[in-house]
């Protein structure tokens, strides 16, 4: 049996070796894919590899057909040639090192008639050492349009779409990394429904040559860099500081915020922490962060929630990747969230400086999560942060306001330089109802239209924003956003 509607695709350079095991899972389907297409570039061993792949596809009984590029291309444009290959409604890009599970076009087609995209879950395999949480099986959740913005993680990269919205918006190539989320944000932006499917699909190889690796020896540049320039960064001579936003409330919020603060004096004597609180009763980020910033002048800012803790060296990667060229970092990929009684007797009454124990899977609130974009720990140059105005002010009260920062970073400065650290989330009461706002899903949902229609509209939007009064989870939204005059002006 074959779906007929579907082309897998691959562009390749430097992973001809990874073809054969590639070609094979796609081989060993329960049901076969439509058509089979190959885009090699830049290296003459990928194309005869590729060649010979193809015509044992083809003796196979399987469609398949193969292009060369003579010339290296950024990994954007191959893939759009590779996508470009396809002659079917569904095309999904299989990088080159990955490999399909034999039921994978099958749950596909099933997927399929509610869907835009397809959300492939996952497995890894190839780094053993990576911990249970590392070999867990991924699955996404659905959502429609602009509300994927909400998930922690859209899709994987391996995932099948609609070749429609990819003709309205391909890969873009003008970027050095997260060529996958920009394809997702993109499709999102045009209303795309997203379906996950129900178990892993796909097996992701993580292998000394794969971009995980090369991402996180990008953020180990200080491991490789001289004793000297180490130190500098230990002494400061850059200008880092932590910037702490709290709110003014008195409870158990202070007891930990006491506590991570003692981490980094401990850990990080050398950077400051700036303490910043919103002017009224309400909490708003951004003005927490502006109030802080008017009581520094360093150059780099550790934009760092008074409720998290990371390890020590991954948050001097992070600083070093920003001093290095990057426009924005995060340290962290993973969340654990401690329970209350972990919190209590164990990371309250701890020293300052002892190692970072994670909690284990009896003593958390649910299970490690990839953390949204922009949340916990952000790493950035203050110039950059003002320039793209920061957490909007006119959110107001808890939720999404992280999400708008990602979407404004990830707009106006590129992909972010993401380290691969878990990040501790201490246990406290949970925030008042009332100041957990739906009204900032409305004014994301309005940040990222403004940036569908890109860099300049966005800006012009950022800047002329009004806050919407504070609507809560328990109120129903009765009045929409109102859109602001636009007017265009530059980025500083």
């Amino acid at each position: 049996m074959r779906w007929e509607e579907l082309t897998i695709v691959t562009s390749c350079i430097h992973y001809g070796k990874y073809l054969a095991a590639w070609a094979e899972s796609i081989r060993n389907q329960i049901i076969k894919p439509g058509a089979i297409c190959i885009f090699t570039h830049g290296m003459e061993n990928d194309r005869v590899i590729a060649q010979s792949v193809v015509g044992r596809l083809n003796r196979n009984g399987f469609v398949a057909t193969h292009i060369h590029h003579v010339g290296a291309l950024d990994l954007g444009t191959a893939r759009n040639n590779a996508v470009a290959m396809a002659q079917t409604e569904w095309v999904m890009h299989l990088d080159a090192d990955d490999t399909l599970l034999p039921w994978a076009v099958r749950e596909f087609m099933a997927v399929a008639p509610d869907a835009d995209v397809i959300q492939s879950g996952y497995v890894r395999s190839g780094r053993m050492y990576m911990g249970a949480a590392g070999r867990k099986e991924r699955i996404y959740r659905g959502a429609d349009g602009l509300d994927a913005l909400q998930l922690p993680s859209i899709s994987s990269g391996c995932s099948p779409f609609r070749k429609s919205l990819w003709l309205q918006r391909p890969y873009r190539t003008d970027m050095l990394g997260a060529w996958d989320t920009a394809l997702w944000l993109g499709f999102a932006r045009l209303g795309a429904r997203f379906r996950p499917t129900k178990r892993a699909v796909f097996s992701y190889f993580q292998h000394p040559d794969s971009v995980f690796n090369k991402r996180r020896k990008l953020l180990n540049w200080t491991r490789q860099r001289t004793t000297a320039q180490l130190k500098s960064i230990r002494r400061n001579d850059h200008g880092v500081a932590i910037i702490m936003p709290r709110d003014r409330l008195s409870s158990d919020r202070s007891r930990v915020a006491a506590r991570v603060m003692a981490h980094y004096k401990a850990n990080h004597p050398e950077w400051p922490i700036i303490i910043g609180h919103p002017r009224g009763t309400v909490w708003i980020k951004g003005e927490a962060i502006a109030d802080a910033l008017t009581r520094t002048t360093a150059d780099v800012i550790i934009i760092a929630d008074a409720d998290c803790m990371v390890d020590p060296e991954a948050l001097r990667m992070s600083v070093g990747a920003v001093l290095n060229g990057a426009a924005w970092s995060m340290p962290h990929r993973l969340v654990h969230r401690a329970g209350k009684q972990m919190t209590e007797q164990i990371y309250l009454s701890q020293e300052p400086t002892a190692p970072l124990v994670l909690p284990d899977r009896h003593s958390v609130d649910r299970d490690p999560y990839e953390g949204f974009l922009g949340g916990g720990i952000v790493v950035t140059r203050r110039v950059w942060y003002e320039a793209i105005g920061g957490f909007p002010k006119t959110m107001r009260g808890w939720g999404s306001e992280d999400q708008a920062l990602a979407t404004a970073c990830l707009t106006l400065l590129g992909p972010c330089i993401r380290g691969d650290a878990d990040l501790l989330h201490l246990y406290h009461t949970p925030q008042q109802k009332e100041q957990r706002s739906i009204s900032n899903l409305q004014i994301l949902r309005h940040i990222g239209a403004a940036a569908q229609k890109g860099p300049d509209e966005l800006v012009a939007t950022l800047l002329g924003m009004t806050a919407l009064p504070v609507q809560t989870v328990h109120r129903k939204v009765t009045r929409p956003i109102a859109r602001p005059a636009i007017t265009r002006r530059r980025m500083p």
